[in-house]
């Protein structure tokens, strides 16, 4: 009797064995995203206010977004949406649960925390499966014993999902992975413990597979540093066109198509004399207005329409517009808006960035405060040949070190610390190399004749920022000559220049800490002044075009860190060269610290003065005798 146990006990472990081994080699048949999900998938009554059966059709536009997630043409789907467009239940919950279900494979969702992968994996992923026939079984609960599935990391046969956090590097260069979900890459860490930028580093994870898929969705942040815009550009921006309920043009929803009434002499708190309650979409083509209600009766028609070309990365553009959900109508979206609104006409606009990023899924444009390059070229001037201004009083020179040459700006100052460029040079060369730095020597050495007097370079510091040693061995010697390293640091409400630091790599060599950002900001100061005297910046009219554009490469945006206001300095432009040479210009004359006032009559003595040869008559020659000679 034992024995017929045991041999029935051997039987059905070779028939489980046998049956794993045939899923795992078994060649998955053909489906799309969707009928997986409409044939399987049921909405959790923990996260769904309508609990059952998956229904794409309530949500149109997640149709193509999640077909091409299991379209094996497509690398990698980005979707830079909203809020409350149904992605984590339609796109990212269903994209789950096809690959453990229909097609077995080595997964990662990456999120901004460990603390959000904790939360989707008790509040989104352990329901679904709880609900989901075609999941039931194939992932151990954690708790069960020997099942190898903690919260963070399930098993399954043919593969297995990892849930990590951007902030836990150690995580995310592991094992290799074929499918990689990114959830609000703005929010991801930008560098992962000092390894890098943690999306690069998961899709490093995808390259053993040559079916690997990347699919990535969140709300954008700031225009050109907006991680999922990054991505965005590299699809084909697909977006999604309604047709209008009363001419059938086709159309994309934009917030400038939403209108509503008004009526005079309501004074709401909030709204004032606006009506929300009365928001409308009004079409481009027949400028006829239709309601929220005829709007989501149209989503079912709606067709997504690529804007760029197709290069193996499928985009999708969702905006709140578009949502069907019942807190998400044209009415409450105008509300949001006009309560940013007034926040912004009192100077607080931290509410409508999070109106234009989470309803909008738009970025915010910074605006900034800066110069315009035309305002510079505008009053060039026409220097006198052979002589330097008389108002110049001190001269500086600064020094930029790139990979394959050093560019040097050489300023004088006078009164009021009212400037002059007097030359910028293009040293070509490998730093690396002495030929370059000898060069530098003879701008070093250069002398400019004013008023009858000869001055030289007083003071001239070196960026150490790139080739540091080079930098190092060439001031070292001739910090006697006020030659000194420098290094920017972009610390908010750092001095101009702090106190000189003695480095232990070479004895003796004084490293100048420069506050970048303060001195950005007096530079910039001194750009808006319009008349010659105290600040006034003066130019030459032979330099480029070039020039002037690296000068005002950059502005002074606001921006909420946390809820907190900082203030930081963005480029414009790629080029700001000649921008931080004026800045280190402005620290080699703080570490000079000329007294003008003295220097200035120093120079007026000199105009007084008359030549040596003509204060006395030359003596008459002596002869020579023993007296003379002796």
């Amino acid at each position: 009797m034992e024995n017929n146990i045991q041999t029935i006990d051997a039987t059905q472990n070779l028939d489980f064995l046998a049956a794993r081994m045939l899923n795992t080699w078994r060649p998955a048949k053909p489906i799309t995203g969707t009928k997986w999900a409409e044939s399987n998938r049921v909405l959790s009554k923990e996260n769904c206010p309508l609990p059952g059966p998956y229904r794409v059709a309530v949500t149109p536009y997640i149709e193509e977004i999640l077909n091409c997630v299991m379209d094996p043409m497509i690398e990698k789907v980005v979707c830079q949406k909203s809020a409350q467009v149904a992605w984590t239940d339609g796109v990212v919950n269903n994209c789950v649960g096809y690959y453990v279900d229909h097609e077995p494979s080595p997964m990662l969702i990456l999120f901004p925390t460990s603390k959000m992968a904790e939360r989707y994996s008790k509040e989104k992923l352990a329901p679904m499966i709880r609900d989901c026939i075609a999941l039931r079984g194939k992932i151990a609960e954690p708790k069960s014993r020997d099942s190898g599935n903690t919260i963070l990391s399930k098993n399954f046969t043919g593969g297995h999902l990892e849930l990590i956090g951007s902030n836990a590097p150690a995580n995310l260069s592991m094992s290799p992975i074929r499918i990689v979900i990114v959830e609000e890459p703005d929010r991801c860490a930008a560098n992962a413990g000092g390894e890098g930028n943690s999306l690069k580093i998961a899709f490093e994870r995808t390259k053993a597979f040559h079916n690997r898929k990347i699919i990535l969705g969140g709300s954008p942040t700031i225009k050109g540093l907006s991680e999922i815009e990054r991505e965005m550009k590299l699809t084909d921006q697909r977006r999604f066109l309604i047709p209008c309920p009363i001419c059938g043009e086709y159309q994309e929803l934009k917030w400038s198509s939403v209108v509503w009434d008004k009526k005079p002499g309501r004074n709401h708190l909030v709204y004032d004399d606006y009506l929300p309650e009365s928001a409308m979409l009004r079409c481009i083509s027949c400028e006829k207005e239709f309601s929220n209600a005829e709007k989501n009766e149209q989503l079912s028609r709606g067709i997504w329409h690529p804007t760029a070309e197709f290069t193996g990365a499928a985009g999708f553009y969702l905006s709140e517009l578009l949502s069907p959900l019942p807190n998400s109508k044209l009415s409450d979206i105008a509300k949001k808006f006009l309560e940013a609104r007034k926040e912004l006409k009192a100077g607080n606009e931290l509410l409508m960035i999070t109106f234009i990023n989470t309803a909008l899924g738009e970025t915010w444009e910074e605006k900034g405060e800066g110069i315009e390059q035309r305002d510079i070229i505008e009053r060039v001037e026409t220097y006198r040949k052979n002589a330097i201004d008389p108002g110049i009083l001190a001269i500086t020179s600064a020094v930029d070190v790139q990979d394959d040459r050093l560019e040097c700006e050489i300023v004088g100052w006078g009164m009021g610390e009212e400037s002059w460029s007097l030359d910028y040079l293009i040293i070509e060369g490998d730093p690396e190399q002495p030929g370059v730095w000898k060069k530098l020597d003879k701008v070093l050495e250069r002398t400019f004749k004013r008023s009858g007097a000869l001055l030289k370079i007083a003071c001239m510091c070196v960026d150490s920022g790139a080739h540091t040693n080079a930098v190092y061995k060439y001031v070292l010697p001739r910090q006697v000559r006020r030659v000194y390293a420098i290094k920017g640091k972009s610390t908010e409400g750092d001095p101009i220049v702090g106190r000189p630091s003695r480095r232990s790599i070479m004895k003796g060599l004084k490293l100048y800490p420069v506050g970048t950002d303060t001195a950005k900001t007096a530079v910039y100061g001194r750009l808006k002044v319009e008349k010659p005297g105290p600040g006034y910046c003066h130019f030459p009219d032979h330099y480029p075009d070039e020039y002037f554009k690296q000068l005002t490469a950059e502005e002074l945006v606001t921006r909420y860190v946390r809820g907190v206001t900082k203030r930081v300095w963005k480029k414009k432009r790629p080029r700001n060269e000649a921008l931080d040479l004026r800045v280190y210009n402005l620290a080699a004359l703080n570490i000079l610290n000329p007294n003008f006032k003295v220097l200035q009559a120093k120079a007026e003595k000199v105009k007084k003065e008359k030549p040596k040869d003509s204060m006395r008559a030359p003596r008459p020659r002596r002869r020579k005798n023993f007296v003379t000679n002796y």
